[in-house]
């Protein structure tokens, strides 16, 4: 505010007249309607010449010219079309400050656009090949490619305005060691997500498992920082990338088929035959099931204790899809229930169905 009132005292005391602010004005006019009518022109010549090809680069620079900022524009041209004006020298510093940092941003935007189209239009080529992998790559190495280009632009920034870039880091000291540290667990996991993306110890699509049971799920994303994991029961886990790389997981990509076995308890007072009815009746129920390799999977009267007759089933399925998995176990769960109040059979009272 005090800049302001003392550059008003100090233009009413200076000799510019009327005419130079009406120029400026005018000016000011002419470097927007010109930087307009040079976008339209650029983006019409381009389209005539590139509609008998089969490339898209019309496409790519509207798309990249559209990320010219209005309001970065305005700085730029009102710093231009007040050359001719006389200002405090603080003043003239403010504006040629602000000039520089909107050069800057308008530049870095208009790299940064270009280098997320092109790792777009890269990852759109890949998704019609189904490789996951190179998706991933590519929207990683644009992210890292675009925060690289404002570091350097913010340093170049720095350096433009007289900073000595150099001295400013030395001078941090202690401030810049704590926040070397700070970000250490952020580089750590950026170059994990490297190492994951090389190594392939999991792809997007993959089922994995750590050696926490309830920590297991599919893959939907591996980012810069962190991999999203989509779990059995619908939620989202988010694992950092370092610990990802410091656990013990388990892909079960190759699994090429699904297995489940679980124990029916059956109460004491069962006669052997309808247990001997029973252990065919299911054997039978997953022979019939199309989702199940019925030569594979057994049903066998297992043991009997003081407590009840245990009756061991395992299932093989015939692929690995976790939702078909799922329906099916239960199908099965229902019609051994059915078959259990069929047969007028009693489940031991200490013991439920489990399964693993």
């Amino acid at each position: 505010m005090n800049i302001i009132i003392r550059n008003i005292q100090y233009i009413a005391y200076q000799t510019t007249k009327l005419p130079d602010y009406t120029q400026s004005i005018l000016l000011f006019v002419c470097i927007l309607i010109a930087f307009q009518l040079t976008k339209q022109y650029i983006i019409k010549y381009i389209r005539e010449h590139t509609k008998k090809t089969k490339f898209s680069w019309d496409n790519m620079i509207t798309e990249i010219l559209d990320h010219i900022k209005t309001s970065l524009l305005l700085v730029i041209a009102l710093y231009f079309s007040t050359k001719n004006l006389t200002f405090s020298t603080e003043l003239e510093n403010v504006l040629h400050f602000t000039y520089q940092a909107a050069l800057i941003v308008q530049v870095l935007l208009l790299v940064q656009a270009a280098i997320r189209i092109f790792f777009r239009n890269k990852m759109q080529q890949v998704t019609e090949s189904n490789n996951k992998d190179l998706i991933t790559l590519y929207d990683f190495s644009s992210k890292i490619l675009a925060s690289v280009i404002w570091i350097i632009g913010g340093v170049f920034f720095l350096s433009n305005i007289g900073y000595n870039v150099a001295s400013l880091v030395t001078s941090l000291g202690i401030g810049g060691l704590a926040v070397a540290l700070a970000v250490q667990n952020i580089l750590k996991d950026i170059l994990s997500g490297f190492l994951i993306l090389l190594n392939k110890p999991f792809q997007i699509g993959d089922f994995i498992k750590f050696e926490d049971p309830k920590q297991a799920g599919t893959v939907e994303k591996i980012g810069l920082h962190s991999t999203i994991i989509r779990t059995v029961n619908s939620e989202e886990l988010i694992v950092a990338n370092s610990d990802i790389l410091n656990s013990r997981i388990f892909n079960l990509r190759s699994r090429q088929k699904r297995r489940t076995t679980f124990d029916i308890f059956l109460s004491l007072d069962t006669s052997a035959k309808q247990i001997e009815q029973l252990v065919t009746d299911i054997q039978n129920l997953l022979e019939e099931n199309e989702a199940i390799d019925g030569d594979k999977s057994r049903v066998k009267f297992d043991t009997y204790n003081q407590f009840a007759a245990v009756i061991n089933v395992v299932i093989r399925m015939k692929g690995n899809k976790l939702e078909t998995f799922l329906d099916t176990k239960e199908e099965i769960n229902l019609a051994i229930k059915k078959l259990v109040d069929k047969r007028k059979i009693n489940f031991a009272e200490h013991h439920a169905v489990t399964s693993s």
